[in-house]
């Protein structure tokens, strides 16, 4: 009883006699949230709680989840993997989309296969997300398009107004992916209004009220390995060049590769690379007066003309001046500071490069 009690005035002190939503497992609707309700209204003369929900239990590959199985699983251990039923790490945003796709009512079983399924699903979703930036807009939807961003809005509302039917809300998101598909793939078109509605739709439903965000720990990781098995490449044929003493095109796969950031070392054992990484607001230029963009920090540039006479410090990253705090255009002033022709980004001093005029501006995107 004393359990009960203990639950009932925690209630009352620190939410009022009367709040919106009581949570906890199905396990504890008898005796404890009965208890806790008649003790509630007797004391009170009226229902302390709106709405009970109950979530379902737990399971992993199809058993009860509980220490006495051996079969426990910490959170912890989902990120890192460390644990003998895992065959692989997790992002915490895995785990949220996995449970999301299942309703708080339904049974969650935890296996390795569902769990990739739900990294595949996740990745799918906000893949398609950020597709949606490269879409441009036409004079005019055609009609399946324009159905779909119709009513995509008020199908998620309702199936959250349904008993908070995350399952169904996401389907319906996968709906709109398999739209948005189509406009990148230029078989729909979509017009300006449907557009905005549909990225609005989208970021709402996906980020504020699922709590998904993109993780991009596991990613960037995976992006430099697959970095470096194309520079491993490209260095097999810089050799076979060399073998075939054509300098030339040697002594261009090294320059091109410490032009994109990649700093090739001829030794005695051998060739060595590593990758000089490119801080925050930051973008190079070649020597000639051209832009390259940076794979990691995905930030491009292009010359901009009516260059303005004084030099200002811009943070690429949130559109500022440092100086002023104003909001403006994401402009960056071209410096220089060693040989291989760095653009100063936030908060560098600006001077003149090699090879492009002074005062030269870029507009940088994305990033």
């Amino acid at each position: 009883p004393g359990w009960h009690c203990e639950c009932t005035a925690m209630g009352r002190k620190y939410l009022g006699e009367e709040f919106d939503i009581h949570g906890g497992g199905m396990d504890l609707v008898f005796p404890h949230h009965e208890c806790e309700i008649a003790q509630a209204q007797a004391s009170m003369g009226h229902p302390a709680v709106k709405y009970w929900m109950h979530n379902n239990m737990l399971t992993i590959n199809g058993q009860k989840m509980g220490k006495s199985y051996n079969n426990f699983i910490t959170l912890e251990q989902f990120f890192t993997g460390n644990h003998p039923l895992l065959e692989k790490a997790y992002s915490p945003m895995t785990i949220r989309f996995f449970v999301l796709s299942a309703h708080y009512r339904g049974t969650v079983d935890f296996s390795n296969e569902a769990l990739v399924a739900a990294e595949k699903g996740l990745e799918k979703l906000l893949n398609a997300i950020n597709d949606l930036e490269r879409v441009q807009a036409a004079a005019e939807c055609d009609a399946e398009t324009k159905k779909v961003v119709t009513e995509l809005r008020q199908k998620c509302y309702d199936a959250m107004n349904d008993d908070f039917a995350t399952p169904q809300v996401i389907s319906y998101l996968f709906e709109a992916c398999t739209t948005i598909n189509k406009l990148v793939d230029h078989k729909a078109t979509i017009c300006a209004d449907c557009l905005k509605e549909l990225k609005e739709v989208m970021h709402l439903f996906t980020f504020d009220i699922l709590g998904l965000k993109a993780d991009n720990s596991g990613s960037n990781d995976a992006r430099e390995e697959a970095f470096g098995k194309v520079v491993d490449m490209v260095l097999e044929l810089r050799a076979k060049a060399k073998a075939d003493k054509d300098w030339a095109t040697s002594d261009k796969i090294r320059d091109e590769l410490a032009a994109a950031g990649f700093e090739v070392k001829d030794t005695k054992d051998g060739v060595t690379w590593k990758l000089n990484k490119l801080r925050k607001g930051t973008v190079r230029t070649k020597g000639d007066g051209s832009f390259l963009c940076d794979p990691l920090r995905r930030i491009c540039c292009r010359t901009k003309k009516n260059r303005p006479p004084l030099c200002e410090p811009i943070d690429l990253r949130y559109g500022r001046n440092i100086r002023t705090g104003e909001a403006e255009k994401r402009t960056v002033v071209l410096g220089y500071h060693d040989p291989l022709h760095w653009l100063c980004g936030a908060g560098a001093s600006a001077v003149h490069p090699r090879g492009v005029e002074p005062n030269d501006t870029c507009e940088g995107s994305g990033g």
